[in-house]
């Protein structure tokens, strides 16, 4: 079973509806929706999103993401703990969260990634900063990272239109990583930008994905100017 069925089925156990869940993870409904349809395996930051369905399902995490055991939550004695230890311990990890207004908003954003269906309709590369966000603790160091802002709905229900996206140019970029791809035609060319999934690269082609409508497109390697690595939340997250 898919740990999606498992979703469905403690929803409906539990009576609850799917905007519910998708109000108290803090994702758009319609993006819960595509997940419990099964058209996304993993989703971006599957990770850190699927503890927290289980938390507000109060069901078991090894069950909701292998199917181990059963639903029930596993009794967790504290042996030889006070409270009051637990409740020094509690503050101090309330006390290393970050607190993200705090966070520096320096992170440059450069323009926007195209979503749209196929080359045609492709966003020009900014080259320019066109906005400044907050910047997430896990690339507090990292000076050449900058941010996009998605437009189209190629990439969803992965991305939406109008989502930011952080990339980081020095990190390595493998075969299922969401990329950037920047691309320039001939030297006379505005240089194009592409949000896509990295599917394979040879000498002369790089292959991508894209997941509305589901599909694969090829660029020349001679015509790419970069591909960047989209971060994961928990990579901006520090964890």
């Amino acid at each position: 079973m898919h740990w999606s069925e498992r979703v469905k089925s403690a929803l409906e156990a539990r009576q609850m509806s799917n905007a519910a869940l998708a109000q108290a993870i803090g994702v758009p409904s319609k993006r819960l929706d595509a997940w419990l349809q099964g058209r996304v395996d993993q989703p971006r930051g599957f990770s850190s999103i699927l503890p927290r369905i289980a938390e507000v399902l109060n069901v078991s995490l090894a069950w909701l993401r292998d199917g181990i055991g059963s639903p029930d939550i596993p009794a967790d004695p504290l042996p030889n703990t006070s409270i009051q230890s637990v409740e020094q311990e509690a503050r101090a990890a309330d006390a290393a969260v970050p607190n993200f207004r705090d966070l520096t908003r320096d992170l440059p954003v450069q323009g926007t990634a195209a979503g749209a269906n196929g080359d045609v309709g492709a966003m020009q590369f900014e080259g320019g900063v066109v906005d400044y966000v907050r910047r997430p603790p896990g690339v507090s160091g990292a000076k050449e990272v900058y941010g996009l802002y998605v437009v189209g709905d190629s990439m969803w229900p992965r991305f939406q239109n109008g989502e930011l996206v952080i990339c980081h140019p020095r990190r390595p970029v493998n075969s299922g990583d969401d990329v950037i791809i920047q691309l320039q035609r001939d030297e006379h060319s505005e240089i194009e930008v592409f949000i896509k999934t990295l599917v394979r690269r040879t000498a002369n082609t790089v292959t991508a994905r894209q997941y509305n409508p589901d599909r694969t497109m090829s660029f020349k390697t001679a015509e790419i100017v970069a591909i960047h690595r989209i971060l994961s939340l928990p990579e901006l997250l520090g964890f």
